[in-house]
């Protein structure tokens, strides 16, 4: 194993009083590549049972997991590679998985023990590594995590193809990157069997906000007078945001009203909004795609866009609310053959 414990040994040695002894042993032809133990002067020897790997991504979870297993229930794992990034430290984390890495995150869970602490949040190598996706961002990409959530799998890389226009290859490539990621699930011949779909509108949603494009109007009447002239206007357009969410799970009465539409201008001049400088109570989002603008939900007589999107836009929009996430997930999870369809 390429690995020696000593840069381990140092973290923990930063973290624990000077009266903890730490050692890390290295075996050869076992299960495991050695196993850690931390000592306090008085009391219990913790011992980790310790996975080295010189590259791990979020789809190798499984891996050790399977590795676990083959221990006795009460026995505590620690996994240990260069650089492990959020997504994978997140389903490490759910799965009880002790973890830690050489830029300096490192959780650590026994049932008297818990340490958990922050490093590097970008891979620091990734530069002078092969260029890799590690992105959502754009249009096309949009395109594609949009059909992927609003579909039901099983989907084939060529039904995705065809449902979004974008080339195949392209698909292969954001799908290499989702299932690397474990925000899919693929078998035989990249058959998409599973979308963890909750988990990739939270990761998406990081990457949408970069390209917004947005303006605030004032309509001094109040946004009931929006929604009236919206339902007797041409314009296309999509209520995302609070608004649209609290028409699926209502948390709070909405004072605002966030829409994608076509083209900004288009949209104040049908809807005969006011500039506002300093407050308002009408955002006009420039569609990003013409995603933001499809698969809409006819509620109360205005278009609401796609849940997906909704939840995506509530996480970064100003005045979000993580209750109205939540309460909007849930409506998706007791609802999903209302907005998901079968291919």
């Amino acid at each position: 194993m390429a690995f020696s414990g000593n840069e381990l040994t140092r973290q923990l040695h930063d973290i624990l009083p000077g009266d903890w002894m730490v050692r890390v042993y290295r075996t050869e032809g076992k299960l495991f590549d050695g196993w850690l133990e931390l000592t306090p002067p008085s009391g219990p020897t913790y011992r980790f049972e310790l996975e080295y790997k010189p590259r791990f991504e979020p789809r190798d979870v499984d891996e050790i997991e399977r590795l676990r297993r083959m221990m006795p229930a009460h026995a505590n794992v620690l996994l240990v590679a260069p650089y492990l990034s959020p997504r994978s430290r997140t389903l490490l984390a759910q799965r009880g998985i002790s973890h830690a890495d050489l830029t300096g995150n490192l959780r650590l869970s026994s049932e008297s023990l818990f340490i958990d602490r922050a490093g590097a949040q970008k891979n620091p190598k990734r530069a002078t590594e092969e260029r890799t996706r590690t992105s959502l961002r754009g249009p096309v990409t949009g395109r594609v995590v949009r059909f992927l959530c609003d579909s039901l799998p099983p989907l084939k890389v060529r039904e995705i193809a065809m449902g979004t226009n974008v080339n195949a290859g392209n698909v292969s490539r954001i799908l290499e990157f989702l299932d690397r990621e474990r925000f899919v699930e693929r078998g035989a011949r990249g058959l998409v069997e599973a979308v963890d779909w909750e988990s990739l509108i939270r990761r998406w949603s990081q990457d949408v906000k970069k390209d917004r494009r947005s303006e605030i109007f004032l309509e001094p009447r109040g946004i009931e007078l929006v929604t009236r002239r919206l339902s007797g206007c041409s314009l296309r357009y999509a209520i995302t945001g609070s608004f649209a969410a609290a028409q699926l799970a209502p948390v709070v009465a909405p004072v605002s009203i966030d829409l994608y539409v076509r083209d900004i201008d288009e949209g104040r001049e049908a809807l005969s909004l006011h500039a506002s400088d300093r407050v308002g109570n009408v955002r006009l989002i420039q569609a990003f795609d013409r995603v933001a603008l499809e698969r809409t939900l006819d509620r109360n007589h205005v278009l609401l866009a796609a849940p997906p999107q909704i939840a995506a836009d509530i996480l970064t929009l100003p005045r979000r609310s993580s209750d109205e996430f939540m309460a909007l997930i849930d409506w998706m999870k007791r609802n999903e053959r209302i907005w998901r369809t079968g291919r």
